[in-house]
């Protein structure tokens, strides 16, 4: 089992869960199956592979979801053994942007800097069905 974390912004800002919210606004069975792949990375961490998670470069991994014709992807890195922080999500066309990878590292160096203060747990929301 890994820990969830989610990359927070100076301000207080945390880019997944606003991500997160809003596909969960306009499409709940793709964000269903975000919170799934989300479960399983907190409960394979490191050994998650392929199909749903794969290495994309610097220490950077990414979860893929694929949900009727869109790619989603959320970017994260690993603190230690036990730990994921995911840093941001976006709607894939194409290989993932290097702009999403820069941004990625930069979250990455600011957790190193100061976990507590650039960190949150994350809980999903369970779903009024």
């Amino acid at each position: 089992m890994a820990k969830l974390l989610a990359y927070r912004g100076v301000r207080g800002d945390v880019p997944l869960l606003t991500w997160l919210g809003s596909i969960r606004a306009t499409n709940l069975h793709t964000y269903k199956r975000l919170q799934i792949a989300l479960e399983r990375l907190g409960q394979q961490g490191h050994l998650l592979r392929r199909p749903l998670g794969d290495y994309l470069d610097d220490g950077i991994y990414e979860l893929r979801v694929r949900s009727g014709r869109q790619q989603l992807r959320i970017l994260y890195f690993f603190m230690g053994r036990d730990v994921v922080v995911l840093s941001h999500g976006i709607l894939k066309e194409g290989r993932v942007p290097k702009q999403s990878l820069r941004l990625a590292k930069e979250h990455q160096s600011l957790v190193e800097s100061n976990r507590e203060l650039h960190t949150i747990q994350i809980l999903l929301q369970e779903d009024e069905s």
